[in-house]
This record gives C-alpha cells, structure tokens and sequence, in this order.
C-alpha cells in the first residue's frame, strides 16, 4: 500500500496527503530489530494462515531471534526491515 498511498487519498478526493516513511535499520548480535521482525511475524501469523501464507520456511518463531542474533554474529549482513509509510492531512477549521 505504501507506494500507492498518496494516489489513493488525491482519489479519493481527501487531496494531497503529507506523507512521511521510515524503516529500521541495524545489525549485529545484540540488534533490537530480530525481536521486532519475530513479533511482526507473530502478528502477521493468523493472517498469513487465512490467505493461505506459509511461515513454516522461517521455522520454529520461538527459536528464530536465536537464529536471527547467530547468523548476524557469523555474517556481515545488515538487516533493514520493510519501509513504512504514513499519511496525513491538515484540515483548516
């Protein structure tokens, strides 16, 4: 939807939003983002199984911020989560 967010409130005739994106960035064993990137997938999980999206190739999601923090400490690889964008409008009164 980030990509068609803008065009998505100009048609539906709110007029031109602000838009403002942001995404995490980090790496390393002790990187706060492996927790954050299980517990999205936590919460994606039940929608994930109605649309019929599997999640079994990411594993046990008990173990995998263990597995996330070992591969990170064993590799030189960033990890950058997907963007996300919001918009608004400022209504005068």
């Amino acid at each position: 939807m980030s990509s068609e967010l803008r065009q998505t409130y100009v048609k539906a005739g709110l007029g031109e939003p602000e838009l403002l994106g942001e995404f995490v960035v980090g790496g390393g064993p002790d990187f706060a983002g492996y927790s954050w990137l299980v517990n999205t997938m936590r919460s994606l999980a039940p929608m994930a199984s109605r649309l019929g999206i599997l999640l079994e190739p990411l594993g046990d999601l008990d173990t995998l911020v263990q597995r996330l923090r070992s591969e990170a400490a064993n590799a030189t690889r960033d990890f950058w989560s997907p963007p996300y964008v919001g918009a608004f409008l400022r209504v005068a009164k």
